[in-house]
């Protein structure tokens, strides 16, 4: 009862299966890089995800934003009537390179139980730890999704020159 393998038919059904596999990718597409275990599973970050050396840090380094703020906490935290919230934007000294979150500009204000408006404050931080007015406006501009009350841009002269926009993958 053992039938040839034909590989014709092999062929053609690998072919298909890879078809159809792509088909369900390609119209999943614009979610894939919305969804994260991060605020489901797991609780979100206080910090977009960086590391340089990914042995040292057990981070990778993401490239898209919708990926990097799925895992952020801002995600997975829908605003409170009573919350005035706070984007914090800028470099590794708002990211705060060396420190741990709390230690963070966001973090510090978080801890300090402030009030504006009525409203308790709660600082995001969502800095990155590369220098580049492109890569502050990309993380204004989609941060301005989670309807902030206050932006706090962190910068200096030193993000203004040319080279320093195309310099980092993620303000290219």
């Amino acid at each position: 009862m053992n039938q040839p393998i034909k590989p014709l038919n092999v062929l053609i059904k690998g072919l298909l299966l890879f078809l159809l596999f792509n088909l369900v990718i390609a119209a999943w597409q614009p979610g894939v890089g919305q969804f994260s275990l991060y605020n489901n599973i797991f609780p979100g970050r206080e910090r977009l995800p960086f590391g340089e050396n990914p042995k040292q840090s057990y981070n990778l380094s993401l490239f898209n934003l919708d990926a990097m703020f799925a895992s952020h906490v801002i995600a997975g935290t829908p605003k409170a009537d009573d919350e005035f919230r706070v984007i914090i934007i800028g470099d590794s000294s708002v990211w705060g390179t060396l420190l741990k979150p709390e230690e963070t500009l966001a973090g510090q204000l978080n801890e300090a139980s402030l009030n504006a408006c009525g409203k308790n404050v709660r600082a995001y931080n969502l800095g990155y730890p590369t220098i580049s007015l492109t890569k502050d406006v990309m993380m204004l501009s989609y941060g301005m999704n989670y309807d902030p009350d206050l932006v706090i841009w962190m910068t200096t002269l030193d993000a203004f020159p040319n080279e320093k926009q195309t310099s980092t993958p993620l303000g290219g």
